[in-house]
């Protein structure tokens, strides 16, 4: 089974700071506030690495919405790609 990333954050797919795909304002936001830097000093695989040691998650349906930040406030959801969402 495979899966892929889809938004961060409360605001995903709102708001209008969209680059390339990414909405930069969420990813600005989860830098700040989890990082304590700009976003462009934080790595996707430094994002990765916390998602690992913060090792939580909201449940275990599909889409399951993984927490990179110890309260959950930033967020990713994880699609199943076979499944269909």
């Amino acid at each position: 089974m495979g899966a892929v990333l889809w938004g961060a954050g409360g605001s995903w797919p709102g708001g209008g700071c969209w680059i390339g795909g990414a909405n930069v304002c969420v990813w600005a936001a989860m830098c700040r506030d989890v990082f304590g830097c700009a976003g462009e000093y934080v790595e996707v695989d430094t994002v990765l690495e916390r998602i690992i040691e913060t090792d939580t998650v909201s449940s275990f349906q599909p889409p399951v919405e993984v927490w990179i930040d110890d309260n959950g406030v930033h967020t990713v959801l994880v699609h199943d790609t076979e499944g269909g969402a």
